[in-house]
């Protein structure tokens, strides 16, 4: 059985046929790729890989992955075997990066992987595997492969051909543009995803600030001065039972004033938290007296001072009751009563 094909696959594979020699001739000093031949002697290549110029004579971009599939056929001489013939399906994969190999591994049918190197171009195709065992002369190109394979196995030497065919070329440069190119999109919609949410956030701020404008603007004569105070204490009494936030003292601004037929009044009030982010809050006035409050982050609706979630859970690790009274009016998504309307709009809730 041949020996040429027992590595892994190595990456980062330096020429191990060819070495490059510095002399000097007719003056000049110049440096030539001397490659090994099977009998030991040495021989010019005709171009150093990692030239332009040869990468462009393959056929191939300057940075590829190939894949190569063809056969192989070679014949041990006398007497091992009777001068057996020995072939099958062989795969060849390389990566170039200006004709340079890169990393390349042979493998196929009864075959381990083994890493190849050496000189990668059409007019000068000299491959070798990592245990120099086997050599590959021939033309390599975007086409295929196709040359003489020489070597030694089980003592013996042989000899034959191989002949693949390019099953799959890669331009790395192509692949790498192409995902660059999608990643710029993919940047793109996202910035203009974010102008167009900054607008939409722009937009809705205005429109939350022209309907405070308006709702202001209605607020009876001397309402303010009436019904802030109120609210002041009122929730500096229940903030002392949050839980994870903190009232910022005289950050009440009364926003609108609603009676019903029963004679309640229901006042509506922008506020801050310790940290300056804003919230709103209701209240139920009767007979003077706030009777219960509204915020937007507890889910039970209208409720008594000191009685919103943050005490509950300060009380019991259970879940607060959470009453839903059939109310005519405004109601959030959840199902739980805010007030009732504010000048006929249940927009400010």
């Amino acid at each position: 059985m041949l020996l040429f094909l027992s590595a892994l696959a190595l990456t980062g594979i330096q020429s191990a046929a060819c070495e490059e020699v510095t002399r000097k001739a007719s003056g000049k000093i110049r440096t030539a790729l001397m490659c090994r031949n099977m009998d030991g002697t040495w021989r010019e290549a005709t171009e150093a890989p990692g030239q332009d110029s040869g990468v462009a004579a393959s056929g191939l971009p300057a940075r590829a992955e190939i894949t190569y599939r063809g056969t192989y056929d070679v014949t041990f001489p006398e007497p091992l075997a009777r001068g057996r013939r020995q072939g099958g399906r062989i795969n060849f994969t390389v990566k170039l990066d200006s004709g340079t190999i890169v990393s390349a591994s042979l493998w196929g049918e009864k075959y381990s992987r083994d890493s190849i190197s050496g000189v990668f171009n059409e007019r000068d195709c000299h491959l070798v595997n990592a245990q120099r065992t086997t050599f590959i002369d021939g033309t390599c190109n975007a086409a295929g492969i196709s040359g003489r394979i020489t070597g030694r196995g089980n003592g013996r030497e042989f000899s034959g051909h191989i002949d693949l065919a390019a099953v799959g070329v890669v331009g790395v440069a192509a692949r790498e543009e192409a995902a660059n190119l999608a990643a710029a999109k993919v940047a793109e919609e996202r910035r203009l995803a974010a102008i167009e949410t900054a607008a939409a956030d722009k937009a809705r701020a205005e429109e939350e600030r022209a309907a405070i404008s308006r709702l202001k603007a209605s607020l009876p004569k001397g309402a303010e001065q009436r019904y802030t105070p109120l609210l002041e204490r009122a929730i500096q009494e229940d903030s002392q039972h949050w839980r994870f936030n903190r009232y910022q003292a005289g950050s009440i601004d009364l926003l609108a004033v609603k009676r019903d037929e029963s004679g309640a009044i229901f006042l509506k009030a922008s506020f801050k938290y310790a940290g300056g982010s804003s919230s709103q809050v209701g209240a139920t006035l009767a007979r003077g007296t706030i009777s219960c409050l509204t915020f937007p982050d507890d889910p039970q609706g209208c409720r008594p001072i000191g009685q919103g979630i943050g005490s509950a859970m300060k009380a019991t690790t259970g879940q607060p009751n959470t009453p839903k009274p059939d109310l005519p009016g405004c109601y959030n998504r959840a199902g739980q009563y805010l007030g009732p309307p504010i000048l006929g709009s249940c927009d400010v809730w």
